[in-house]
């Protein structure tokens, strides 16, 4: 089983666990199931679940879909034991959206390489 990641600023920000504790009861229960089932399940990291990016600019990002009356993603990648390390959260309007949340998660691994943020679990969800 993987463990779920998240990052963390500096200033102990974390934006992911942030958004997914502002869903409704029924939101979080269904992000919190498919995290689970993403960790468990190597499987599981293909649609409809989780997209790869084939993209350059953008490679070995994921993004986990929950679809719901809105349609919810989570960008994420694979640290070098292979656990999940979730980056950026949001709520898809448009297809833009994607883009600069893509934009967003290449710009917070560049701080975690750099050491200007951390990795943290994620409360919610059970880690090993």
């Amino acid at each position: 089983m993987k463990a779920i990641k998240q990052y963390k600023s500096l200033g102990g920000a974390t934006p992911v666990e942030c958004f997914i504790n502002g869903l409704t009861k029924k939101q979080c229960d269904k992000v919190y199931c498919l995290l689970f089932l993403i960790s468990a399940d190597a499987n599981a990291l293909k649609p409809p679940y989780v997209k790869a990016f084939r993209i350059e600019k953008y490679k070995g990002l994921y993004e986990l879909r929950a679809r719901m009356v809105k349609m919810i993603r989570i960008i994420f990648y694979l640290d070098e034991e292979g656990d999940i390390v979730l980056l950026h959260a949001f709520m898809k309007k448009h297809e833009r959206s994607t883009e600069k949340a893509l934009d967003i998660s290449k710009a917070r691994v560049l701080e975690l390489i750099q050491f200007k943020a951390t990795i943290s679990k994620l409360g919610g969800i059970a880690n090993e």
